[in-house]
């Protein structure tokens, strides 16, 4: 019986630091996405870095109910960056290195179930951005139209 006591007090007491600490854990960066490079990877928008760097790496968690709490990349010549950029939520995670790069491996400490993120897309200086314009444009026919006149006597039906 005194067994039993102890042990459900032990359990009381790990299951309330547990629940006091939220719902974080480890999330790592998809297997598939560790190699890629800045260029080479799919491009897209980025926000201006706050630290003066031109290479972003925009990573994304899947899921509606996780997001970064921080985060941590190894890249090939930068080495660790842990600074990020939370644009537009904090499922979004952007970080700038200096100059092109490739990332080595890229771990987080979420808030959530998720435990895998993916690198969404790149953006670099080189980058082009291409904007679609559409004229429209209208054309306005005159007809000139003669009188039709109809002998309703002589119509056939």
């Amino acid at each position: 019986m005194f067994r039993i006591n102890i042990l459900v007090v032990f359990s009381v007491i790990i299951f309330t630091l547990r629940s006091s600490e939220g719902d974080t854990r480890y999330a790592y960066l998809k297997t598939a996405h560790i190699g890629s490079v800045n260029p080479g990877f799919p491009s897209g928008d980025c926000p201006i870095s706050s630290n003066g760097y031109k290479f972003g790496w925009h990573f994304v968690l899947s899921g509606t109910k996780t997001s970064f709490v921080s985060i941590k990349c190894v890249f090939e010549k930068a080495g660790s960056v842990t600074t990020m950029q939370q644009v537009p939520t904090n499922k979004h995670a952007y970080v700038f290195t200096p100059t092109s790069d490739k990332i080595r491996n890229a771990s987080a400490v979420v808030d959530g179930p998720d435990t895998e993120f993916v690198l969404s897309h790149v953006c670099n200086p080189g980058q082009t951005t291409t904007t679609a314009h559409t004229v429209l444009t209208t054309q306005i026919t005159t007809i000139e139209a003669t009188p039709l006149i109809v002998d309703s006597a002589n119509l056939a039906f």
